[in-house]
This record gives C-alpha cells, structure tokens and sequence, in this order.
C-alpha cells in the first residue's frame, strides 16, 4: 500500500491563510488547521497576527480540514473537569471539528478519555509515523517541524520512506516565514520546495479526517 501524508498547521496565523492555503490550493493538496478559538490570545502571547477562527470556515470548501484546538490554547492537562470538558466542546461546535490537536502536545489519560466522547482522533507532538489504521487514533504521532529540526533533505526523505513503506507521516507547522527566527518557523522557500517534491513523489496528500473515516 502506498503511502499517506498529511500536512498540519497549527494557531491560525494570517499568514498561513493568507499565503499557505492558497499555495495548497495551487497544487492541489489539502492540509488541517488546528484553530484555538480565541484566536486573539495566541496573537498576543505569540506576537504575531492571527486570522480569526470564524474566518477559517471558508476554506473547508476547499477540502482542507479545520481541527480543534481548544478555546485558549491552554494546557489540557492542567484544567478541572469541568474547563476541560468546555475547552473541548465548543471548538467542535462552533468548527464543525471532528479531530482535535492537543495545544503545546499536552495530553494524559484524562484528557484522551474527555476527547474521546467528541472527537475522531486527536494529534500529540510525539515524534513518529503512524500506520493506517493507526495503533491509537487519540494519540497520533507527527513530525512537527520548528528552525531547530527542520531540514529540506531529511523533510523530503520522510516523504519517500512513508511512500515506500506504506506509512501514514503527519507533518505539523506553525510559522511558514523566509524572515521570521522564532523557534517554530521554517522558512517559506524551502516549504514551497518541498511541496514540489512531495508532488513529483505522488504521495497521497490526505486530511487527518479522510484517512480516520
């Protein structure tokens, strides 16, 4: 079986919908938008502008996905039941949202049991491939890139070993920016690259939704 590879995006940041939705929709892919709710308060604890999570709802008729990721970004683990159970909720309701990404990759037995009443699948920020079916669909391993692992070669060999093995990689991003030095950005140059290697590869490009249902 060949393989799968989505691409993941997280915080919904206006330069992401302004300039990486249109560059999937230019050559045909499909990528998942994990969306906080209270999209102001990542702008202000990350400097950086946000596009707000209503706006979002355009492009799932695209294809792309729009996933959960809570209201405030906070850390699940870290809330009472009760918090928990609305920082889960509301973003399924209000996004439509049938998969989930834990913020900062915060999760525990807890947390994964509350998400399981809502939502399909959730993403962690544990490092690894997954297969199809996954092992554990609440728990989904991905390769989330930042300017301290990000390499052009080692990203495009993920790309042909998930191929060639028939494995499901999940490829997450956060800043997609030539100018930005921030931990989580890998520059847009060579993302624009390795878009055009994944496409002459021919992976299935896929929405963590497609590949769950």
């Amino acid at each position: 079986m060949p393989g799968i590879l989505t691409l993941t995006f997280d915080d919904g940041y206006r330069h992401v919908y302004k300039k990486i939705v249109p560059l999937l929709d230019s050559m045909g892919m499909v990528g998942v938008f994990a969306i906080p709710l209270d999209t102001e308060r990542v702008a202000a604890s990350e400097n950086m502008p946000v596009t707000p999570s209503q706006d979002w709802l355009s492009i799932v008729q695209q294809g792309h996905e729009l996933a959960a990721h809570s209201i405030s970004h906070a850390n699940l683990r870290s809330l009472s039941p009760d918090q928990l159970a609305d920082e889960l909720a509301r973003p399924a309701q209000e996004l439509a949202a049938t998969t989930l990404a834990y913020p900062g990759g915060g999760y525990n037995d807890s947390v994964v049991t509350a998400a399981m009443a809502i939502y399909q699948a959730g993403r962690t920020t544990d490092f690894g491939m997954e297969t199809v079916p996954p092992r554990d669909a609440m728990r989904l391993k991905t390769v989330n890139y930042t300017n301290r692992n990000w390499s052009l070669f080692k990203a495009n060999l993920r790309v042909l070993w998930a191929q060639l093995r028939g494995r499901w990689l999940i490829e997450t991003y956060h800043v997609i920016d030539d100018t930005s030095e921030g931990t989580y950005a890998v520059p847009y140059t060579d993302f624009v690259k390795h878009l055009g290697f994944i496409k002459r590869v021919g992976i299935s490009v896929r929405t963590i939704k497609s590949v769950i249902s």
